[in-house]
């Protein structure tokens, strides 16, 4: 009975450090295919991605939280835009190609970490911003402390700041459980056998869907993105507290089928954070339009850079 509990024992370890050095190899592996495709600038002693593509007014891309490719995330659109602005996709710290951080993920933090990397890169300002989801309280602090380098926003199904302050942050369990998952190995080897498992755009080229799944595959729920979600009450009431963002032109463009509790009251809610705001309602779309309805945000996008 024990030689055959440690026999169990034995064979579970070992399974978990195969797991272990499978993960391993494929990180390197991965890092390897699939090198940045942008720049690597150092703030704050932490390597960070942003690509800069096309010629034009600055539009800076934002991802949602546990984003984990904010490149493939946002590639649909950004492309789309190319011809029209000088667009930006900027991966904060944990996310895409960016290294973690042991630094605060307090709002005040992060949208430093940005304004520092959008300074050193080749964009311009004044920007419009873009972002999805709880990346709204970003730009909405970065409009805050940065007024006039802020051309317009937009937020695509973003959480307001009174929801964020307020929400019920989930426990952080199920997140450490992906977490394991990922270290040993598992979310590869599921992800290998079963790739479109890991999509969250199917409509991406081949190349960006591979990319996205390895850096989920790298990514998931890391602890820096833990981090960032353990703030967010903390983040939301920061921004809450530091003002409306006054005549800055807000588009708030709200998915009709995301049903979750008191969502569509926090969208507009959103409204009352510039005196120049507007919604678009998109009936049947989720809260990931940027993936299952792009040509809404390019065209809310356009409106504000060539008509603005």
């Amino acid at each position: 009975m024990r030689k055959g509990l440690l026999i169990l024992v034995a064979s579970i370890f070992g399974l978990l450090a195969a797991g272990v050095i499978f993960q391993k190899v494929g990180l390197h592996l991965d890092r390897e295919a699939h090198s940045p495709v942008g720049s690597m600038v150092e703030i704050e002693g932490t390597e960070q991605h942003i690509t800069v593509e096309g010629e034009g007014e600055s539009v800076v891309f934002v991802p949602g939280s546990g984003t984990s490719s904010p490149y493939a995330d946002w590639f649909e659109i950004q492309q789309a835009l190319t011809d029209d602005a000088k667009t930006v996709v900027y991966e904060r710290p944990g996310y895409g190609w960016s290294e973690q951080t042991k630094a605060s993920r307090s709002i005040e933090q992060v949208v430093s970490e940005m304004d520092a990397a959008l300074s050193g890169s080749e964009a311009s300002p004044p920007y419009t911003m873009v972002a999805h989801s709880m990346g709204s309280l970003d730009v909405l602090h970065y409009a805050q402390q940065h007024p006039e380098a802020v051309n317009g926003i937009v937020l695509v199904d973003g959480a307001s700041p009174q929801f964020a302050a307020e929400m019920s942050v989930p426990n952080v369990l199920p997140f450490r459980g992906m977490q394991f998952l990922r270290n040993t190995g598992v979310v590869r080897a599921v992800g290998s056998i079963y790739p479109g498992i890991l999509d969250t755009n199917e409509n991406l080229p081949g190349d960006v869907l591979e990319l996205n799944r390895k850096q989920t595959m790298q990514n998931l729920w890391n602890n820096t993105m833990l981090e960032e979600r353990s703030r967010l009450n903390d983040n939301g009431n920061t921004v809450l507290n530091g003002g409306e963002t006054g005549d800055i032109p807000l588009t708030v463009i709200t998915g009709g089928e995301n049903d979750m509790e008191g969502w569509g009251e926090s969208q507009k809610d959103l409204l009352e954070w510039s005196t120049e705001s507007e919604q678009i309602i998109v009936p049947d779309g989720d809260h990931f339009l940027h993936a299952d309805h792009p040509e809404v945000v390019i065209e809310a996008v356009r409106a504000l850079v060539l008509d603005g």
